[in-house]
């Protein structure tokens, strides 16, 4: 089985799209999240929705140096 290992996407959603179509391509059949999902980008809950959708593993969601869990993440996140 191949695992895909995804950091640093900042809530960029194109990075993610590539990534998991570069992933795809190679045979991934799982993604495993190494924090820094959002923070810069313009597309949180996209980012975070879209890692969702692919059953995305993650033990902890990393915004920068704070680490909270995802049901208190997905009420604060940025709109655009």
């Amino acid at each position: 089985m191949k695992i895909a290992f995804l950091s640093d996407l900042h809530a960029n959603i194109h990075a993610l799209d590539a990534c998991l179509e570069h992933a795809h391509s190679q045979g991934a059949e799982r993604y495993a999240l190494l924090g820094d999902l959002v923070g810069y980008g313009a597309f949180p809950s996209q980012v975070i929705e879209r890692c969702m959708a692919h059953r995305a593993t993650s033990t902890k969601w990393e915004i920068h140096k704070y680490k909270v869990t995802l049901p208190l993440f997905l009420g604060d996140v940025n709109p655009w």
